[in-house]
């Protein structure tokens, strides 16, 4: 976070409720952050502390000291060490149920604030879609030799699309497709992704199926691990290509 941002959170014990509310309200988070003229963290007020303020007719010229004698909270405010872990933060907000925890140094002076908005932006899950597009479709023929199977339309739009939305729902933003026959058509559909709305492998990205794979499970022979299943880093969630639910 930008000097000018952090600035905008910082109240003193004498500043009035109205300045407070100036504050909450320019920095639009929700907490105001009460410290001493070196920054080291006394306390927090939330929009929540102010409401309910209002509600008991606190004068809007009283001093934000006459807000923390009110609070119900026992104990000092959450914090962390600068540094944290996003995952860390994270597991502390959920676990307290807060939006936001000042990170201090070793003397209490607040060098940042972590904000659930901004972490939720960066925090996307590691696991990775890959979809097996690549069959041929022959128990579907006549309609898949116009289309590959995984392009045939349900409710006026392809099943790819059915398992590429359900994967983005589900907090993946990251999906490969394994292609094969007629994969151009797959390619020229989706393209980089805009379509979806959110990162999809491109034309660079999809492998390709080298052999059809329409054999019962039990006379396929295991084979050497390849392609972006075998050489991807991140956990991967495997999909058919031709089922949704």
């Amino acid at each position: 976070m930008r000097g000018e941002e952090l600035n905008s959170f910082f109240v003193e014990l004498d500043t009035t409720v109205q300045d407070v509310l100036f504050r909450i309200d320019r920095n639009r988070q929700g907490i105001a952050l009460v410290a001493d003229s070196k920054r080291r963290l006394i306390d927090t007020l939330t929009d929540g502390d102010l409401r309910r303020a209002i509600l008991a007719r606190i004068s809007l010229s009283a001093p934000a000291s006459e807000l923390l004698k009110r609070k119900n909270r026992k104990g000092s405010p959450l914090t962390a060490r600068a540094g944290t872990s996003n995952s860390e933060l994270l597991r502390l907000m959920n676990e307290h149920g807060v939006r936001h925890i000042p990170l201090l140094d070793a003397t209490r002076r607040v060098v940042d604030v972590a904000l659930l908005t901004e972490l939720a932006k960066v925090q996307e899950s590691n696991l990775r879609g890959v979809v097996m597009a690549g069959g041929l479709g022959t128990r579907l023929r006549p309609l898949t030799e116009a289309l590959p199977k995984p392009m045939l339309p349900i409710g006026g739009r392809p099943i790819l699309e059915h398992i590429v939305e359900q994967f983005r729902a589900s907090g993946i933003r990251r999906v490969n497709f394994a292609i094969n026959y007629k994969g151009k058509m797959i390619q020229d559909y989706f393209g980089d992704g805009d379509l979806v709305y959110f990162e999809l492998g491109n034309a660079r990205d999809l492998a390709r199926q080298g052999q059809p794979l329409a054999v019962p499970q039990q006379q396929r022979k295991p084979r050497p691990r390849q392609g972006i299943v075998a050489h991807h880093q991140h956990p991967q969630l495997l999909h058919s290509g031709d089922r949704i639910r």
